[in-house]
């Protein structure tokens, strides 16, 4: 069996004569067999507990990949109208301050008036000062009287006038 080294050679086999058939005895190990089987194998399941499985797969998947954190784009669409929405509402609704029959003054007209007060107020306090401070006649107590009866006036009107928000009345 040496002198011909294109065939295998059969240690612990009997020797042959050259003219006999080649029979190869091979044995098989079940064993090896059976767990080369066993690692390759899938477990046949019912189509039912297949779908079971994988849709826990799915679930554990989605949970695991999901993106926490973030507010989702429809919520923040939303959010974004309702507050335009609310702003609209909000301007186009009426002061609740407003008393009937009444319109906001406007802030430039509102500022116009105080500057003119203030300036009518500087005039009177320059006209009672002129007043003569050693007489004592009626005609000096009745001007000096109006002039202060002025002044309280255009104080109450500043007073007025420097709020944030002044309503008059609707023409």
């Amino acid at each position: 069996t040496r002198d011909r080294p294109d065939r295998k050679s059969n240690e612990g086999a009997p020797d042959r004569p050259p003219s006999a058939p080649l029979v190869v005895s091979r044995r098989r190990d079940f064993v090896v067999e059976n767990a080369h089987r066993a690692s390759h194998h899938r477990i046949r399941r019912s189509p039912s507990v297949d779908h079971l499985i994988q849709l826990d797969e799915k679930r554990k998947s989605d949970f695991r990949d999901y993106k926490r954190g973030s507010v989702p784009k429809y919520l923040v669409s939303r959010q974004e109208r309702w507050a335009r929405e609310d702003e609209e509402r909000r301007a186009n609704a009426p002061d609740p301050l407003c008393p009937p029959g009444h319109v906001l003054m406007a802030k430039s007209e509102q500022a116009s008036t105080l500057r003119m007060l203030e300036k009518s107020k500087g005039d009177m306090l320059k006209q009672l000062q002129a007043l003569p401070v050693g007489s004592d006649s009626l005609r000096v107590r009745t001007r000096q009287g109006e002039l202060e009866s002025k002044l309280v006036e255009i104080d109450d009107a500043i007073k007025v006038f420097s709020r944030p928000k002044v309503f008059v009345k609707d023409e």
